[in-house]
């Protein structure tokens, strides 16, 4: 199987940007936190001839269907879920495409906004999310548009397995804590400036937004894998 559990010891090393320079050419990592567990996938292709990822459309079938298939038997439990989708305005897209360790970070951003707001809802104490996040760079028209794809459970994981679903939310709540994390990160790497900030903080549209689908039951398997399929499809087939 072309997928490892990790412990939490290796969550340190595996969190950091070097996580994108595995093999970029032939494998693409995904790291994922569900129900206290980590995982790290490594997904190869078998075409070695093909020097870039997704070119080859057969490879490129083969690894989605492996993967959610993997996803939906082994990881996801019989919990409701949602499809989260982060993005970021386009003043702030050129940081991410010459500094590409910023990717990770992005990344990090959208769990820590998930993590905090689903504490914030469920009334559990030290409750924690499950999901499953996967970066794309690509937009409708192949520009560069990074943002995150994310698989979520809709509710938190607490005690000895137990689990609690989250009440009805409001998307643009949690837009302003991914908007506030992605900030934070930015001037912590010395990318933006105060002055930057405060003048987007004025603007009416801010660019930054979290798509939310509607809950996924349990039970609806097919949905599931069909969603877990498109958060690592390629940009183009």
């Amino acid at each position: 199987m072309p997928y490892t559990k990790l412990d939490e010891l290796m969550l340190v090393d595996f969190s950091t940007p070097q996580l994108l320079n595995l093999k970029p050419f032939f494998f693409k990592p995904i790291y994922f936190q569900y129900n206290f567990q980590f995982y790290l996938s490594r997904i190869p292709f078998q075409d070695k001839t093909v020097y870039a990822r997704h070119f080859c459309p057969s490879c490129h079938q083969k690894r989605v269907v492996e993967f959610g298939e993997w996803l939906c038997e082994e990881v996801l439990k019989a919990v409701p879920h949602r499809h989260f989708i982060f993005s970021i305005p386009k003043i702030l897209r050129t940081y991410f495409l010459y500094d590409r360790r910023l990717l990770s970070d992005l990344s990090r951003c959208s769990w820590d906004s998930l993590k905090m707001f689903f504490q914030i809802l469920v009334p559990e104490e030290d409750a924690v999310p499950g999901a499953v996040i996967a970066i794309q760079t690509f937009g409708d028209f192949l520009g560069f548009n990074p943002h995150c794809h994310v698989l979520c459970t809709d509710g938190g994981f607490y005690g000895k397995g137990m689990f609690r679903v989250s009440p009805c939310f409001i998307p643009k709540d949690l837009e302003k804590v991914f908007r506030y994390k992605v900030f934070e990160m930015l001037l912590s790497r010395k990318k933006i400036t105060e002055d930057l900030i405060e003048m987007m903080m004025g603007w009416r549209h801010s660019g930054f937004n979290v798509y939310c689908e509607p809950r996924i039951q349990p039970g609806e398997e097919e949905a599931m894998e069909n969603l877990a399929r498109y958060i690592i499809r390629a940009s183009f087939s």
